[in-house]
């Protein structure tokens, strides 16, 4: 009994020295990552998680990515990079920079994130660079809107941040702190929560402990379940933005923390609709995905609700029967030993009965072809000047274009050869109304 005992709490031990993680951070930037001392409310969520972070930072009010690489030398900044001590160093760009015109970012930001990236990696080449994606004003940036539209909202400003820290890690071969995503989706679900600060720029209180729990899980690859709630904040604000990290990180982490290895990532994943005859309510959904892994964790539920369903498959397939309405699914391995295992992709079905089909063709008719791997679109009784765009689920605009009805009627097809198989929304606009459609390409 007392060898099994012991043999029990070695093993126990050995689990927890296992997945006992410290780690060493660099924190690159300005007053975003000075603001409500960042790195320290990172640090007090890693410490009530069970985890260690020990952190410097190398901040100057204002500073781009030029300012860093034009002081590397002098500021110590190449010193620390030549250390080799951090397990990342944050690069965080200036509020404005990242979202520039293409020509003013390609030549004024790009090549400076650059090499501040190649000489981290030069010289450390086991620390990982993170990038530090940050959000747009809150009421767009007023000042440069009539120059460049993006700048005119929060939304449209927060999108091209999105886009070109995504470009940047992408080209890099880096991570991404995705703390602008987190910053959209809690806007979108609850814009009483104000993540901003009174200059309409930098951020609250909520909104730096939102950025805390985006970096918590990039440096970790854990979610955020604290009890934990810093001075400003409220219990349940604290809960809230916990889950909207989660879900950010967690719905596509192998997309922001590209350079890390994961435990076999379920690929292709698709699905195939089957209406039957004597049930026009519900479909058969055949999901599959590509993997090698013994067993996988499957998950679903409606888009609009907050509980998933969970299933345990030990195949690469499995079937649901759904009622109509938008679903969502997603799958995980599920790893031996203590290999990490992550969310990788989420996939959207959307089923409606054949009644519903037939009632909405009076008026719009919008679905993909994947033979020919287009939009059809064909609309009747219109007689406005349109826009159609095609925007993915993270809201970036992808296609935009217009069109003009003829005899109040319209038929056009839209190629989207080269967007990944998912769920888009297709919107059109006209003076008087939107109209907005999901299509998903399989």
């Amino acid at each position: 009994m007392k060898i099994k005992t012991i043999l029990f709490l070695l093993s126990l031990s050995i689990f927890f020295n296992l997945n006992a993680q410290d780690k060493k951070v660099l924190f690159v930037g300005n007053s975003y990552t000075d603001v409500n001392n960042l790195p320290l409310m990172v640090r007090n969520l890693s410490s009530s998680m069970g985890k260690t972070l020990k952190y410097e930072t190398q901040t100057m009010g204002g500073a781009q990515f030029s300012t860093h690489w034009n002081n590397i030398e002098t500021s110590g900044l190449l010193e620390r990079i030549q250390s080799g001590n951090f397990d990342y160093i944050v690069l965080q760009g200036q509020s404005q920079e990242v979202a520039f015109p293409d020509g003013q970012f390609n030549s004024s930001v790009y090549p400076y994130a650059k090499k501040l990236d190649s000489i981290i990696k030069f010289y450390s080449p086991q620390t990982k660079v993170v990038f530090y994606m940050t959000w747009g004003y809150r009421y767009g940036d007023q000042q440069n809107c009539p120059f460049f539209p993006p700048f005119c909202t929060y939304f449209s400003m927060s999108e091209r941040l999105y886009q070109n820290y995504s470009l940047m890690a992408q080209d890099f071969g880096s991570l991404i702190a995705p703390v602008g995503a987190a910053w959209r989706e809690s806007i979108i679900k609850d814009s009483t929560l104000v993540l901003h600060s009174g200059d309409n720029s930098h951020p609250s209180v909520a909104g730096t402990y939102l950025a805390s729990c985006v970096f918590y899980s990039t440096f970790f690859h854990d979610s955020v379940s604290t009890q934990d709630v810093p001075t400003g904040m409220n219990a349940s604000d604290c809960a809230f933005l916990q889950n909207i990290s989660n879900t950010i990180m967690f719905d596509s982490l192998a997309y922001w923390l590209q350079n890390e290895s994961v435990c076999d990532n379920p690929t292709n994943l698709s699905h195939q609709l089957n209406y039957s005859s004597s049930d026009t309510s519900s479909a058969i959904c055949n999901l599959s995905w590509s993997g090698t892994s013994p067993s996988y964790d499957l998950r679903y539920k409606k888009i609009n609700e907050e509980n998933w369903q969970r299933i345990v498959v030990n195949q690469n397939s499995h079937q649901l029967q759904l009622p109509h309405g938008n679903w969502q699914w997603r799958i995980k391995a599920l790893c031996d030993n203590s290999s990490q295992s992550y969310w990788v992709d989420t996939s959207f079905a959307f089923t409606a009965s054949l009644n519903e089909i037939d009632k909405n063709s009076s008026s719009f008719n919008v679905y993909y072809s994947k033979e020919e791997e287009k939009v059809n679109i064909d609309i009747v009784n219109i007689f406005e000047d349109l826009e159609i765009e095609i925007i993915d689920l993270k809201g970036q605009s992808l296609k935009r274009l217009n069109a003009k009805p003829k005899s109040g009627n319209l038929k056009t097809k839209i190629d989207i050869s080269t967007l990944n198989n998912g769920l888009y929304i297709i919107k059109i606009k006209s003076n008087s109304a939107i109209n907005s459609f999901k299509i998903i390409k399989t």
